[in-house]
């Protein structure tokens, strides 16, 4: 499933450009893309994973511990910065407002 999803964030990105994201199955999958990549975070907190000896770690505590020091950082700033933009993209309120002046300038 995740490759399907990279598949969709590399089509859609480039035609967010010509504003497709306004159809509604666009903003959708959009949101289903979203979620999956939220949940994607989650799961990585309980995948176990090998140790530099062979083994492979499946202690919860140590696997924790493994992801926030490797990817953790880096899928929480995209997944962050998506949903973030959805939201000021989205015309929410005041949010919404500020999204579309930066869509003026962007």
């Amino acid at each position: 499933a995740s490759v399907l999803f990279i598949i969709w964030d590399l089509t859609i990105l480039p035609l967010s450009a010509f504003n497709v994201e306004r159809l509604s199955f666009i903003q959708t999958a959009a949101m289903l893309s979203s979620s999956f990549w939220v949940m994607d975070i989650i799961m990585n907190f309980f995948v176990a994973y090998h140790r530099r000896d062979g083994l492979v770690e499946m202690r919860l505590g140590k696997i924790v511990r493994h992801y926030l020091s490797t990817w953790f950082a880096f899928d929480f700033v995209v997944v962050a910065v998506d949903i973030v933009f959805r939201i000021l993209l989205a015309g929410y309120g005041v949010l919404g407002r500020v999204g579309k002046t930066v869509r003026l300038f962007w």
